[in-house]
């Protein structure tokens, strides 16, 4: 598909899969967020049960792709909150509402303890390497036609 019709992929900072929903950075971060608030888990849980399931990498290996993964930041919310008209200290107070106390503890204001599932699993002092993103053999193109293009785009690519 990369080769034969120019399929662009592209690095996500909340999973290591860079084929699903390259054009949509909402999903990819905002949602994906939200879900691990409401839900204690994310869009990388989903993409490692499905590269286990398909003896594509080991549990430990997926553990640690989690662990890697699941918490970090979405990189896109400022576009977000500017198109909303909203400041990102607004976009974070909504969001905190959906925080689910099952799998969040505030210890102060907008200070949040993650005790998700993932935080409970054991695992091996062996660190998360490239080794396991290059066994899967995805292939990252960054070659992204959204970023770049003025303005805000809601959905990408298209046809030219």
């Amino acid at each position: 598909m990369i080769r034969d019709y120019g399929y662009c992929t592209s690095r996500f900072p909340r999973t290591f899969d860079c084929y699903d929903y390259v054009d949509c950075y909402n999903y990819m971060g905002i949602h994906d967020l939200l879900k691990l608030y409401k839900h204690g888990y994310s869009k990388v849980t989903d993409h490692v049960c499905r590269e286990i399931r398909h003896n594509r990498i080991t549990r430990e290996e997926g553990i640690m792709l989690v662990r890697a993964y699941e918490t970090k930041c979405t990189g896109n919310t400022q576009e977000f909150c500017k198109w909303l008209g909203i400041t990102s200290n607004a976009l974070q107070f909504l969001m905190n509402r959906h925080r689910n106390p099952r799998f969040w503890q505030e210890y102060s204001p907008n200070n949040w303890k993650f005790n998700g599932l993932s935080t409970k699993l054991e695992l091996s002092d062996i660190p998360l390497s490239d080794v396991i993103l290059t066994k899967l053999g995805f292939i990252v193109t960054d070659a992204n036609r959204i970023r770049g293009s003025s303005g805000y785009v809601t959905v990408g690519k298209g046809y030219p």
